[in-house]
Order: C-alpha cells, then sequence, then structure tokens
C-alpha cells in the first residue's frame, strides 16, 4: 500500500493587487515590496504570483483579489499597512 505525498504538489496562487492611480509613488513601491517579500517571509505565499497593478479607481485605494479568503484578508492588512507608511507592519518598515 503506498502514501500519497503533497510535498511535491504545487498549486498556483494569483494573488492580484489593484491599487489607485491617486496612491502617491512612495506607498505603491512600499505596496511592490510588500509583494516581493510576502513570499520569502512566510511559507504559504512560497508559490504564490503576486501582482501589483495600478488602476483608475474612484472609490477605494486598493482591492486585493485572492481565491482564499482568509489569505486575502491577511493581504489586505498588510497592503493596507503598507499605504500608511508605519513601522508597525507585520513585516517592519516596508
Amino acid at each position: 500500500m503506498s502514501t500519497l505525498s503533497y510535498e511535491n504538489i504545487k498549486v498556483a496562487m494569483k494573488i492580484d493587487i489593484a491599487v489607485a492611480d491617486t496612491v502617491p509613488d512612495d506607498a505603491f513601491a512600499r505596496i511592490e515590496r510588500l509583494a516581493r517579500g510576502l513570499p520569502s517571509a512566510d511559507s504559504s505565499f512560497r508559490d504564490a504570483e503576486i501582482i501589483v497593478r495600478r488602476t483608475p479607481m474612484d472609490t477605494v485605494q486598493t482591492m486585493v483579489t485572492d481565491e482564499e479568503y482568509s489569505r486575502q484578508k491577511l493581504v489586505e492588512i498588510l497592503v493596507e499597512q503598507a499605504l500608511t507608511g508605519g513601522s508597525d507592519s507585520l513585516f517592519g518598515a516596508l
């Protein structure tokens, strides 16, 4: 009888972070740094494709899209922290 191992199974994750055109460049750069650092800082994002893009939005500054609700909510919190530029981010100063 053989056992099934999940070690070598990779599930493609795509996380889309849309940032309003009106967000200042320094805040956008912090969000980009967050997206680049997240896979190495948290193993649950290791194989994630994280896309950060500018887009016209009138009512919100950012919008995060992910298939998994809890992961999406975590990224939303981190993006909000990156917007403010404070050092209280879970990853420290971005």
